[in-house]
């Protein structure tokens, strides 16, 4: 091959990367849908069966954690793109993020009594808000909005006499849920290749 030839094998490449990233800046799409089911299910437990609910968290957080990690790396490979920056960012971010508005909110509830039931629920899901919502302003701009949809329910839920973290659930959960779709459709759309 002529080097004429290489650097145009190089700039199709790198056409097709800017290309794919553009289309696909919002990671694998089965992210949303895992941590759309565990939503939606650990929301219903707080209205359904609250004993249980704390540990589905726990655990499940845990494994959504765990697998989250493996799909971003098995979709950063596939494309051939593996940010190790990017991947210790987002993990500090969410995992980060949520790790400590959980340990603080504990804190605030062994300080004020008042937050160890609903009311510190209703506190850390506005925090959790603002995780997404930061995400959104950094990186995914529809969890800026997502964010603050859950910072609103957060501070909802407590006026919502039944059912009121169950309905919180599936909002959030569709919120998770039609970003995953949309952008499923555009990022199969295939790759545009320059004309030769």
């Amino acid at each position: 091959m002529s080097e004429i030839q290489n650097i145009g094998e190089d700039l199709r490449f790198v056409r097709q990367v800017v290309s794919r990233r553009q289309t696909t800046e919002h990671g694998p799409s089965m992210l949303l849908v895992i941590w759309a089911v565990y939503v939606v299910i650990g929301y219903t437990l707080i209205d359904f069966v609250p004993q249980a609910a704390g540990w589905f968290f726990a655990i499940g957080g845990a494994v959504g954690g765990i697998l989250s990690w493996w799909l971003g790396k098995r979709y950063s490979l596939r494309y051939g793109e593996l940010d190790r920056t990017m991947a210790i960012r987002s993990t500090a971010h969410f995992m980060g993020g949520i790790l400590i508005a959980w340990v603080f909110c504990m804190g605030l509830a062994v300080v004020i009594p008042a937050l160890r039931g609903n009311a510190g629920g209703q506190v850390f899901v506005v925090m959790i808000g603002l995780v997404y919502f930061l995400w959104g302003v950094h990186y995914q701009r529809y969890f800026a909005f997502l964010g603050a949809v859950v910072m609103l329910g957060g501070v909802l839920v407590g006026l919502i006499p039944r059912f009121g973290w169950t309905g919180l659930g599936i909002v959030i959960s569709l919120g998770l849920l039609v970003p995953a779709f949309v952008h499923t459709r555009r990022a199969d759309a295939p790759t545009p290749t320059p004309a030769q």
